[in-house]
């Protein structure tokens, strides 16, 4: 495939992950799962063309989400986590071991949260009291309600990627001559 197709399909994809993500800063519910969604646009450029170009769009998705979102949450949470995760599951999912597989998943999602949270009280100063509304083991409490929703979204990644190969896959190749 020409260089100039995957650069056109690369540009494509990381456009509508941009707009995705223009729209969470100004749609509140969308907050956390249109950068979730932004994501899984970005995994469609790994199937289709590479590790490498879905990591250079997620660089410029992350860079001009930062700059251009009203909201600053959304792309430091597609940055941290939603951004790479679904690229990075696509090779995840090939581990044979499925606990091996589930404590590397859980791992990433911890170490993302647990970084994110920081990130978002000392750079944003974001006060931490805001995360203590039910006292001081709110932060765990969402942590390990985070890794069951986190679960749910992993299965619905899962499926998105699935649903693309059988359904889109082989027209997105015919369009594009990939």
């Amino acid at each position: 495939m020409l260089n100039t197709a995957k650069i056109a399909f690369c540009g494509s994809m990381t456009a509508l992950s941009v707009t995705v993500m223009l729209i969470s800063g100004i749609f509140a519910p969308g907050f956390y799962t249109l950068p979730a969604f932004s994501g899984v646009v970005l995994a469609v450029i790994c199937l289709e063309i590479g590790l490498k170009w879905s990591l250079i769009s997620f660089s410029a998705t992350s860079i001009l989400s930062l700059l251009l979102s009203p909201n600053k949450e959304a792309p430091l949470m597609f940055i941290m986590f939603f951004g790479y995760y679904p690229i990075f599951k696509i090779y995840l999912d090939k581990i044979k071991s499925k606990i091996l597989k589930l404590c590397g998943k859980i791992f990433i999602f911890n170490v993302a949260s647990v970084l994110e949270f920081f990130i978002t009280t000392k750079l944003l100063s974001i006060p931490e009291e805001t995360y203590n509304f039910f006292g001081a083991y709110t932060p765990l409490a969402l942590l390990l309600l985070g890794n069951i929703v986190f679960l749910i979204y992993d299965r619905a990644v899962f499926n998105l990627i699935a649903i693309y190969l059988f359904k889109f896959s082989e027209k997105i190749k015919n369009l594009m001559n990939l």
